[in-house]
This record gives C-alpha cells, structure tokens and sequence, in this order.
C-alpha cells in the first residue's frame, strides 16, 4: 500500500504508465502485455465480488 504523503510522484508515475499501457492495448492482447494480463487475471480469481454477497 502506498502512503501518499512520500509516495505520491510514484503514485502518478504508476497511474500514467497504466493509462499509456491501456491506451495502447485496452485488452493487453500484445505480446509485451501478457505478463500484465495474467498478473490480472489471477488477482481477480481471488478477489471477492461484492455485489453476489446478499
């Protein structure tokens, strides 16, 4: 987790390079974004879906 008091350039470093990334390749389909869409991927297998939970 990021503290924003000393981490914020990094913070928008990170937040520009994703949107560059994201812009270039929406679905991270090329070759140099898979490591990126499998990281993500699997993050989601385990992350919890709120809005099924009643």
């Amino acid at each position: 987790m990021a503290n924003l008091s000393t981490d914020s350039p990094l913070v928008f470093q990170a937040k520009k390079l994703v949107s560059e990334i994201l812009q270039e390749d929406p679905k991270l389909e090329l070759e140099k974004h898979k490591i990126l869409k499998n990281y993500y991927l699997s993050s989601q297998k385990e992350k919890i879906i709120w809005s099924r939970i009643s």
